[in-house]
This record gives C-alpha cells, sequence and structure tokens, in this order.
C-alpha cells in the first residue's frame, strides 16, 4: 500500500484514540451516580434531595389537645383535702358552704402531705385546709393559691415562744449548752420548726459539746408542763397556747419565763387550684370570710376566717430550708 492511500486511514484512527483519551479524562470518579438527563427533564444534582411531590407532602402531626377546666356550672362538688382530722365533725361548716354555693360539699380527711399532693396533682380536689407547712410543701408541688387563713387573737398571723426555766440562767447562747430543750413534735409549725429556727438564727444549735440536747413532746401543753416540773430547762411552743395556759392558771408564769418570741407566721389556710374558675375561688373566699355563726366558729376553736397573702409563706420557707431534709414526717 502506498503511503499516499494510507494517510486518511492513519488520521481517523489518530482522531478517534484523541477523542477516546478526551473523555477518559473527563470521567466520573468510582462510586459517583451518572447523571443521564432527558430532554425536557429538570436536571438533579447528584445527591440532592429530589423535591417532594405535593400527594409526598408531609402533614402536620395534631397536637393533643389539653382537658379544659370545667365551667362553673359544670362543677356541682366541691372536694376539700384535710390532713389528719376533720375541721367539720359536725358537718355544720359543711352545711353552711353547700347552703351558700348551691353546689355538694366534700371534706376528704388525708393521712399526709403527699397524699394531699398526688389527690391535687390528679385533680380529685378542688380545695386544701392545712397549717402553713403542708400548705408550702403543696405550693412547691403544685399550683395552688391560698384564699383566707384562720383568724385567732384577732389575726391570721401568729408567733412562737421560746419559753426558759424561770430559775435557771439563760442570758446568751452559751446558758443552752448541754441543756434539754423540748419541741411539739414534726410537723408542727409553732412548737418545732419556728423555735428550732429562731435558736439556729441565734447561733444556738443540737448536739455536740456546745449544743443542746433535743427532746419531742406531744403537745404544747406538755413543753410547758416539762418546763414548769423540770423535767427540761426550755422549750417551743405557740405564743398563744403559753398566754391561754398562763390565762387559765395551767403554768405558773412566775416558774417560767419567756426568752424570744418570734416572727409572725401564717395560722391554718385554706387554698384552691389555681386553675379553678374565679367564680368558685371568689365565692369561697367569700363566704368563709363573712361566716359568723358563733356556735359553729367555737366548735372549730377559732374566731372566724381573714385575708391571707403568698408573701406570708415566706418565713414559712426560710425555716423550713435552714434544716437539712426539712421535711414533714
Amino acid at each position: 500500500m502506498r503511503l499516499e492511500s494510507s494517510l486518511p486511514m492513519l488520521c481517523m484512527v489518530l482522531s478517534v484514540l484523541h477523542l477516546l483519551a478526551a473523555a477518559s479524562a473527563h470521567a466520573l470518579p468510582p462510586g459517583e451516580p451518572t447523571v443521564v438527563v432527558t430532554p425536557g427533564a429538570k436536571v438533579v444534582t447528584p445527591g440532592a434531595k429530589p423535591p417532594s411531590s405535593p400527594s409526598e407532602k408531609k402533614v402536620p402531626e395534631k397536637k393533643a389537645k389539653a382537658t379544659p377546666t370545667p365551667s362553673e356550672a359544670e362543677i356541682q362538688t366541691l372536694r376539700i383535702g384535710v390532713i389528719g382530722r376533720s375541721i367539720d365533725a359536725s358537718g355544720e361548716l359543711k352545711d353552711y358552704l353547700k347552703k351558700m354555693t348551691g353546689k355538694e360539699i366534700v371534706v376528704e380527711v388525708l393521712p399526709d402531705v403527699q397524699t394531699l399532693i398526688k389527690a391535687f396533682k390528679e385533680k380529685q380536689l378542688e380545695f386544701s385546709y392545712t397549717g402553713p407547712v403542708s400548705y408550702t410543701r403543696l405550693k412547691e408541688a403544685v399550683k395552688v393559691e391560698p384564699l383566707v387563713a384562720v383568724r385567732r387573737g384577732g389575726s391570721t398571723l401568729y408567733q412562737s415562744v421560746v419559753v426558759v426555766d424561770g430559775a435557771a440562767r439563760f442570758r446568751q447562747p452559751a446558758d443552752f449548752r448541754s441543756k434539754k430543750i423540748g419541741f411539739v413534735r414534726p410537723p408542727s409549725l409553732s412548737g418545732y420548726w419556728i423555735p428550732r429556727y429562731e435558736l439556729y438564727s441565734r447561733k444556738i444549735v443540737e448536739g455536740g459539746k456546745l449544743g443542746y440536747v433535743q427532746l419531742l413532746l406531744t403537745s404544747h401543753e406538755d413543753v410547758a408542763e416539762a418546763i414548769e416540773s423540770g423535767k427540761i430547762d426550755a422549750g417551743g411552743m405557740s405564743k398563744s397556747v403559753y398566754r391561754w395556759l398562763v390565762q387559765k392558771k395551767k403554768i405558773n408564769p412566775s416558774k417560767v419565763a419567756v426568752y424570744l418570741e418570734s416572727s409572725v407566721f401564717p395560722e391554718y389556710t385554706v387554698a384552691s387550684r389555681v386553675d379553678l374558675p374565679s367564680p368558685i375561688k371568689t365565692s369561697m373566699r367569700r363566704y368563709l370570710l363573712i361566716l359568723k355563726d358563733q356556735e359553729l366558729l367555737k366548735k372549730m376553736r377559732i374566731e372566724g376566717f381573714g385575708p391571707i397573702a403568698e408573701k406570708d409563706f415566706d418565713a414559712v420557707r426560710m425555716a423550713l430550708t435552714a434544716f437539712e431534709g426539712g421535711k414533714e414526717r
């Protein structure tokens, strides 16, 4: 074959080889997906999420609706939780509230504050009638608000006192060293938490070589009588109970002396769930405030009910948090 006749064929072969080499240089690396473009179709970048069709769009999940609080008209029974014993042994308070509110009244006697908290969480109670310690614990766990408090001695607030043996020398904290001091068993606020807190704030503490010896007694009267008889050197109790004991000559004021008086603390309190309809809370507050039945109040051993505020419980919280493990027992 002549060289001149083979040149065109040779050029064609070289052109093909050149095209193959160029295609190889621009090939996708191993593992990359091949993009195939169909005329008229939208180009989708490899690895990108393809747009969803209208039928594939996710429908937003509907949140479960909270159970609505019943209206005033829907609530036909008002349940009041108390701890330990009923405030209405005769049933007269229940009858009074039923007459005034037009609703059934149920008083539930519960064994402890934990049971009370559980009942409130499960909305098995609308109201509570408790001492200030129990109210403070309840407030820590659920949303409640104070409505009214018991009125004694013309006030909804009261004090504690630390009473000492009149013949002994109690002038300064060091005088309490190794002395026997009696308190009313917890959860008594006026006979246990407050007196202990007042002593603690004056650096008079329990135990050790520099502390006092703590004894727990059943009642305020027991504490006063134990001081007078010399069984203990000092004790904590309600100021109103101390004054009553002196007035009734159950203890001789010449044999005992008041070492200190505490700050003021709230009396027994009626509280309600925050989520109750306002008319129900307002009515309960009003009907308790205007209660004037002297026979009923005498049976309840109170003068009546009076206003109370959340800030009145701040002193209770300070007393409880001052001691480790300050929970009701």
